[in-house]
């Protein structure tokens, strides 16, 4: 695995389609989300009226059945910690769903692809992309 998707990318891949948002380099075999994006799309179907909400819903249940989710396991559990530790000590903070997202990125020596760069840079060793780089 190479690449980990952050909900910002996949809000607009929802919004503007797969050619607008990812730069022809990117191997789509290569991409995998966190289980804790699952649960921050879940969130947006959930907080949408109307025919939004059933695109939604629909555009997330079609990309679970396309990408098996990552766990978070005692692994990451771990790299977590330490990351979030070591972070609050250096006084760089972001947000709880990005560290762990950065944490599974970490234990899988893959490179998360936001549109927030400037918050996923604050992790060390972590390397970050845009779709549009």
């Amino acid at each position: 695995m190479g690449l980990i998707l952050d909900t910002s990318v996949i809000i607009k891949l929802e919004r503007e389609g797969v050619s607008e948002t990812f730069n022809p380099r990117f191997d789509r075999d290569q991409i995998a989300i966190s289980v804790v994006t699952v649960s921050e799309l879940l969130a947006e179907v959930h907080q949408s009226r109307g025919e939004q909400s059933v695109y939604r819903s629909s555009f997330v249940e079609e990309l679970l059945d396309r990408l098996e989710p990552l766990p978070i396991t005692p692994r990451i559990a771990r790299i977590h910690a330490d990351m979030a530790s070591f972070m609050k000590q250096e006084g760089r903070t972001i947000g709880s769903h990005d560290q762990w997202i950065a944490a599974t990125a970490l234990a899988h020596g893959a490179t998360v692809v936001t549109m927030n760069r400037k918050d996923f840079e604050k992790v060390p060793a972590l390397q970050v992309v845009s779709p549009n780089d």
